[in-house]
């Protein structure tokens, strides 16, 4: 996946400037739910996106290392609304 491959390249920067990553994912927003099923109606898919909008915002102001944590929101991200809120 390309956020495994970005997590490893930021950690791996010379310049140290990220110390930590979390990725978010509808695997670890919805567990146990298929992906597939998380975008099967609207109603799914709009409980989905809150549950990632959620751990996103957790993910965020969790962070206490002075802004050396990279927060990965991997998922669909078609709803230009939805990139502007999360920015």
């Amino acid at each position: 996946k390309f956020s495994v491959l970005l997590a490893k390249r930021a950690l791996s920067h010379p310049s140290s400037a990220i110390s930590k990553v979390v990725t978010c994912n509808e695997a670890s927003a919805c567990p146990g739910t298929p992906k597939a099923v998380c975008y099967s109606n609207s109603g799914a898919e709009k409980v989905t996106r809150a549950a990632l909008k959620s751990e996103f915002d957790r993910a965020v102001m969790s962070c206490e290392d002075g802004g050396r944590t990279l927060v990965i929101l991997d998922s669909l991200n078609y709803i230009k609304g939805y990139r502007y809120e999360l920015y």
